[in-house]
Order: structure tokens, then C-alpha cells, then sequence
């Protein structure tokens, strides 16, 4: 993809941008964290977070070249951008505990109840996904995939070279990210398993014990080696998997395996019993607005 005459390569505005969000939320994360009373084992996250600061150092020194081929931006965007993963991840982590101790009302009756209206009951789903356990190891592995693609998401979209998927994905991840755990703090839910009381095909031992333990105070330090996501409605493993997808588009030989894994993974949500199907929906949703978000403010800040 040829860069136009005058395009600013590596800090570009979205770029810029997207760094004053990073430290926004993490100051709004460790405001909340210190408010709540929760004790964040931040040196178990030091590793990562060095490699993403040197990444960005290393990406602003490669932006600085004089070539003209419009090849150079690939390394020093592909260096920002994963760093602004990595960043990104682990501020969540905190913040999605932070929500959790909020302790606000739980919205399973209402998810519930939207599922019942569209005839869906998830316990009989998962029964049946249960009963064939080729089909629900499938659907775990599938599921399981989510924490790598997100981390391979910027060196394969370099790879592909085209450098406005990379930020759109980049741009759609921040979003919807930081949508769902806006969601999760406001209007928790337990989840589909907790609130029939019947088992997921997933494992969800953690999640169940860290949803209550930090809900009702019983447990109060984040520590990075011990988490796992607590977010339900919407699903950001729906909203991201369609994300990660959509930005491989260009590419066939990379968007058709994408399209059947994630849609397996997507599947996999309900036929689990991990989530309501209305969560699915929700995430359709959400990533519909990020589209539309995008094209109005995040596209025209990547200066091509």
C-alpha cells in the first residue's frame, strides 16, 4: 500500500491519539484500583510493559528513516501497534477487577429473558454440545485461540501490508475493549452457567471464583500470573474475533481460515454455555458502531 506524499510514518495523529488514551485509562485504572481497596501486583506485569516501551522507542528511531519506499512504515507501525496491544491487555486486567468490586447488580434476569424471547435456553444448548465431545473439544480449542490472535493480529496484518487494516483493527480493539469493561463495571453478569446452575464445556472454575471473591470483597489482589476474563455482555471474544477477521479481508488466503475459526469460536460461546446468545448479539452490535466510529474518526487520523 503506497504512502502519499507527506504521510507522517510511525506517530502518526491516530497513533498519538490512541497513546493519550492508554494514559487515561490507566490512570482511571489505578485511580479505581486505589478507590476500591485492590492490591495490583504491578511488578508481575513489568516484563511485558518493558518490552512494550522499548518497542515504542525502537518504532520512533525506524519511523525516522529517509527511504522512500512505501514499504517503510511496516516496521516501526507494526512495533507501535504491538505494543499498544500489550499495553492495552494488561491495563485491562486490572480494570476489569476494578469493575468487578463495583459490585453492582447483576443483569442476568434481563439476558435471561432476551434470550427466552428469541427461544433460546442455553442449558439445553450446552447439554447437547456436551453430549459430543469431539464437537465441544473443537469448540474449546477454537475458543482457546483467542489470546494468541490477539497478539499475532499486528505482525500478520504487516505482514499482509496493508497498513489502514492495521490501524482499524488496532483502532476496533481499543474500542470495543474498553466499551466492554465500561459494560462490565456498569451492568455485570455472572453468566449463563452461573445464573441456570449447570456446568459450561469450558473451563470456568476461575472465572466463577474471582467473579464472586472480588464482588464481595473476599478477594482483593490483581495478580497478573493469576486472571482471567470476567466479561460477559458483550462478548469481547465475539467482538474481537469479528474484529481480527474483518482486518485480514484483503487477503483471501488469510480471511477464509479466519472466517471458519472465528466463527467457530463465536459459536462456541453459546454452545458452551459461556455466554447468553444475547451477548453475541450485543458484541454484533457494538462492533457495527466501532465501524462507524471508525470511518469518522479513526481513519482520517491515520495519516496515509
Amino acid at each position: 500500500m503506497p504512502l502519499a506524499a507527506g504521510a507522517v510514518v510511525g506517530w502518526h495523529r491516530l497513533a498519538r491519539g490512541l497513546a493519550a488514551g492508554h494514559v487515561v485509562f490507566a490512570v482511571v485504572t489505578l485511580a479505581a484500583c486505589t478507590a476500591l481497596g485492590l492490591d495490583v501486583r504491578w511488578r508481575n506485569a513489568a516484563p511485558p510493559l518493558i518490552v512494550a516501551g522499548v518497542m515504542a522507542v525502537l518504532a520512533t528511531i525506524a519511523a525516522r528513516r529517509t527511504s522512500a519506499s512505501p514499504l517503510r512504515w511496516m516496521v516501526p507501525e507494526g512495533l507501535l501497534a504491538f505494543a499498544f496491544i500489550v499495553v492495552l491487555c494488561i491495563v485491562s486486567l486490572p480494570a476489569q477487577y476494578a469493575g468487578a468490586a463495583l459490585a453492582r447488580p447483576a443483569i442476568d434476569a434481563w439476558l435471561a429473558a432476551a434470550d427466552a424471547l428469541m427461544g433460546v435456553h442455553v442449558p439445553s444448548i450446552a447439554a447437547w454440545t456436551r453430549a459430543h465431545p469431539t464437537l465441544a473439544h473443537a469448540l474449546t480449542l477454537a475458543y482457546d485461540t483467542f489470546a494468541l490472535q490477539i497478539l499475532l493480529a499486528a505482525p500478520v496484518l504487516v505482514l499482509i501490508g496493508h497498513r489502514l487494516h492495521l490501524w482499524e483493527c488496532i483502532w476496533h480493539l481499543h474500542v470495543c475493549l474498553v466499551v466492554t469493561l465500561l459494560c462490565f463495571a456498569l451492568w455485570p453478569a455472572a453468566c449463563a452457567f452461573t445464573w441456570y446452575g449447570f456446568e459450561s464445556t469450558l473451563p470456568q472454575q476461575m472465572f466463577t471464583a474471582h467473579f464472586d471473591g472480588f464482588r464481595s470483597g473476599a478477594l482483593r489482589v490483581v495478580d497478573f500470573r493469576n486472571v482471567t476474563g470476567l466479561v460477559s455482555a458483550p462478548s469481547f471474544h465475539v467482538a474481537g474475533a469479528l474484529v481480527l477477521t474483518w482486518a485480514t479481508r484483503s487477503r483471501l488466503w488469510v480471511f477464509v481460515p479466519l472466517v471458519l475459526l472465528n466463527a467457530t469460536l463465536c459459536v462456541a460461546t453459546v454452545l458452551s454455555g459461556a455466554h447468553y446468545l444475547v451477548d453475541t448479539l450485543l458484541s454484533v452490535l457494538l462492533v457495527a458502531a466501532s465501524l462507524i466510529a471508525w470511518r469518522r474518526w479513526g481513519a482520517p487520523n491515520v495519516d496515509c
